[in-house]
């Protein structure tokens, strides 16, 4: 996508082979590869490929998710074709060097041990865990000490070599640039010859949908709070109500004039830090309720929590709420497609998924047609506790204490 009122180019090289589509002996073992990405390649070595990023300046990095495994670049438009060509080689033939491996062994078992300091990242990991229960979906992205320590080099390369195959890749570019100079780079690299995007076919995307758990999951740490999500089973954000949904989830926890920032924070001062938020898939997805509480405040900050849920889904929202939300959430749109990284990323998003790609104004006119009834019906649907999970990390009790509370006020 052009956009020559700017003077910098958002690329991106995306392989739909995310931590979702590995097994348990091999999780984590895409995002090991994601390090070795730049630590050398057949032509170059790693010095060199931190040579070049800091000269480029601006962004260049990579990054795993349950979907996807992308390599990214932010920078000015006349370093597109040097850092075009870089992406491309590393992507298609990092060396894998058995030291390299060893040494980057290393790093990622440090940030392993980072994300279990992390009282955040352990409630979002236990949460996945016990949500998606015998799926990849709930497993560690990271991978395992077990896992981590089992790869070696040829293993990623050949399991690289395997995965990382050109019909699963997607090249989304942004920005002020020659298109025709980063589509030589990129066919050199992908494929024979150049190809009209409207005659290309993606492969069907293979995905076995993970069924949501209802479970209630504690587990005690040594946290100044507690930290408490609860979730109901959803949809996929490919379903027509993600953005009412989303919008739903503004209203109840997505700003601060939403119910449970005024009630349980503003009112009652029970929390500095209370949301709802939504975590969707292609095939799948959860509705959540999260926050952080000291031990002792933590059965009202609960029950009162649970109330709010409950009114809302048996007597819906005020029309004012729902005006106020949505135009929240069109502003949301609009800003954060202001920037090219994130139109690059959501137009990848969309071929790889939809086959074609959405415009701010389709997004925002799909928005506009969502009415007050919708969000309604949907409160009543999605927020039903007899199918919810409640997973709790601190220094926290039973798990019956918790599903007893819920209980009691829903």
């Amino acid at each position: 996508m052009k956009e020559e009122r700017v003077r910098s180019v958002s690329i991106g090289i995306y392989i739909n082979e995310g931590g979702r589509f590995e097994t348990p002996e091999t999780m984590g073992i895409t995002h090991f590869i994601e390090h070795m990405l730049f630590k050398g390649t057949a032509t170059r070595t790693s010095l060199e490929i931190a040579q070049l990023i800091d000269y480029v300046g601006g962004q260049v990095n990579a990054y795993t998710s349950k979907a996807v495994i992308c390599a990214y670049a932010n920078v000015a438009s006349r370093h597109i074709n040097q850092i075009t060509e870089l992406l491309c080689e590393i992507v298609t033939n990092s060396a894998f060097d058995e030291n390299d491996v060893a040494t980057e062994r290393g790093v990622i078992l440090e940030e392993i041990a980072m994300c279990e300091d992390d009282p955040s990242e352990i409630i979002y990991s236990l949460t996945n865990s016990a949500v998606w229960e015998g799926s990849m979906l709930g497993a560690e992205i990271l991978g395992t000490r077990e896992t981590v320590g089992s790869f070696t080099g040829a293993q990623m390369k050949e399991y690289a070599r395997e995965r990382f195959t050109p019909e699963k890749i997607i090249v989304s570019v942004c920005g002020n640039f020659n298109d025709e100079e980063i589509v030589d780079t990129v066919c050199r690299y992908f494929s024979s010859e150049p190809a009209n995007p409207s005659d290309i076919t993606l492969p069907e995307r293979h995905i076995e949908e993970a069924k949501f758990v209802s479970a209630f999951v504690t587990e005690r740490h040594d946290f100044e709070q507690n930290k408490m999500t609860l979730c109901f089973p959803a949809f996929s954000f490919l379903d027509a109500r993600y953005d009412a949904m989303y919008i739903l989830s503004i209203i109840i926890g997505g700003g601060s004039s939403s119910r449970l920032f005024r009630k349980i924070r503003e009112q009652l001062g029970l929390v500095y830090d209370i949301s709802c938020y939504v975590s969707c898939h292609e095939r799948e997805g959860m509705f959540c309720v999260s926050l952080s509480v000291g031990a002792e405040k933590e059965e009202i900050a609960l029950s009162e929590s649970v109330k709010i849920l409950r009114e809302t889904a048996e007597n819906g929202v005020s029309e004012e709420e729902f005006i106020r939300a949505k135009e929240h959430y069109k502003v949301g749109c609009e800003l954060s497609l202001e920037e090219i990284h994130e139109q690059s990323s959501l137009a990848a998003s969309d071929e790889a998924i939809l086959s074609y790609v959405r415009t701010l104004d389709m997004i925002l006119a799909d928005t506009e047609k969502i009415t007050l009834e919708e969000i309604n019906t949907l409160a009543r649907e999605l927020i039903d506790f007899g199918k919810c999970s409640f997973i709790s990390a601190g220094n926290v009790k039973e798990p019956e204490y918790y599903s007893d509370i819920i209980e009691k006020y829903n």
